[in-house]
């Protein structure tokens, strides 16, 4: 299957609705709007949607942060749930984890007569979510308003959870009429097998919005980053798990000259000092950039001559390889999940078959090695984003799936 493409289950419904009254959309949305990750591609779809002429509808279920999404989407309609009680948070941490879902999912059940009659008489044709602990709550409005229902899946179906119950959560609310589109084919396959109707889309980027030819003087000036030396550009949240002080250990055991731009937070705390410490420590002082969040990445990417993706389990997808692509650098990233499915190896970048600190280092050094091809990687990167990861191809083939008949 080409990438991009809208993959189907053996029990998938083809019927599709066309007529300008039943374009009604129901969005749940849950904590503050963010405009960065899986949130950027949230932000997408209300938009998107919004103008092609559906009427999209916010059901903000805590009420504390209803000014908020009234402030981001000044456009849609914004509804407040009538319950004054936050939803309560998904905790870290085996049981810990288990209690708090059950806890949430529990909780949301005061939610449910309010979201049908909302519903109904709203004269919603399609309820789309994106936050997994709401799944349940969304197929049983779903169910009882009648409703087309999707799940826009943000990330891959891990282990944590005792008694594989998150799995088996999922196989109930797929059973009573839950749509996952996942954003991958690696992601749909950590659900297991099932003849459920399942999708996969890849995402898109705004190929206008992120393109080749930016300046890399302004941050490469800022950061005292000679225009000559090769520069690694990593923009994730600063945890652990995205692997940035992983590639700071390969960068020293390489003994190549790059420079590493490290965009995310939070700077402060355990783990910005940590990454400090380490710097320090390798003597990679004014080699490495903590250049802390941004809210524009465009001049990040132009300053940077390859994107890395080193993120220390399987990524569901992976937003910044095809914002990097679509902005004409070459990416390396490691194959075991969805980036396996964007990019391919030597063609578009480098694809590592793991992320130990031995093969990011010899990945960084084939990189180096390939630096007369850099700008030939990145027009293929280019022009791939722009056939196959384009925004509006992502958001036409979403909006087929929620014109479908339930």
């Amino acid at each position: 299957m080409s990438a991009g493409a809208v993959s189907t289950g053996a029990t998938s419904s083809g019927a599709v609705t066309s007529t300008g009254r039943d374009r009604v959309l129901l969005c749940l949305v849950v904590g503050a709007p963010r405009h960065y990750g899986v949130g950027q591609v949230w932000d997408d779809v209300l938009r998107g949607f919004a103008k092609r002429g559906w009427k999209v509808i916010l059901a903000v279920l805590d009420a504390h942060h209803a000014a908020d999404w009234q402030a981001a989407y000044p456009e849609l309609t914004v509804v407040t749930s009538p319950l004054p009680a936050s939803v309560p948070s998904v905790t870290a941490g085996r049981w810990r984890k288990l209690g708090s879902m059950l806890r949430r999912v529990g909780g949301q059940l005061s939610y449910l007569n309010w979201l049908t009659r909302l519903a109904k008489e709203r004269g919603v044709h399609t309820l789309i979510i994106q936050s997994p602990p709401e799944t349940l709550l969304a197929a049983l409005v779903a169910r009882r308003a009648k409703l087309r229902a999707l799940w826009l899946v943000p990330n891959a179906v891990g282990n944590e959870v005792p008694f594989d119950l998150n799995r088996r959560i999922y196989r109930l609310v797929f059973r009573l009429g839950m749509v996952p589109v996942a954003n991958s084919h690696f992601t749909d396959s950590t659900f297991g097998p099932g003849r459920h109707e399942r999708h996969v889309v890849h995402l898109g980027v705004d190929t206008t919005y992120f393109a080749p030819n930016g300046d890399p003087r302004p941050v490469r000036d800022a950061f005292g980053i000679p225009m000559d030396a090769p520069v690694v550009g990593l923009f994730a949240r600063l945890t652990p798990s995205k692997g940035q002080d992983r590639l700071i250990e390969a960068l020293a055991q390489s003994g190549t000259p790059f420079h590493l731009l490290l965009c995310g937070g939070p700077v402060e705390g355990d783990y910005g000092d940590h990454l400090r410490r380490r710097i320090d420590e390798l003597g990679l002082s004014g080699r490495v950039h903590l250049a802390g969040p941004q809210t524009d990445l465009r001049s990040f990417f132009a300053a940077s001559d390859i994107i890395a993706n080193v993120r220390v389990d399987p990524e569901p997808f992976g937003l910044t390889i095809i914002e990097a692509m679509a902005s004409g650098k070459p990416v390396l990233v490691h194959g075991l999940g969805g980036p396996s499915e964007i990019v391919t190896d030597g063609r578009e970048g480098w694809v590592l078959p793991n992320v130990e600190l031995s093969t990011i280092a010899e990945g960084l050094r084939r990189a180096l090695a390939s630096r007369r091809e850099w700008q030939m990687l990145g027009g293929a990167g280019a022009r791939r984003a722009k056939l196959s990861f384009g925004k509006e191809r992502f958001l036409r083939q979403i909006e087929e799936l929620a014109r479908r008949d339930r």
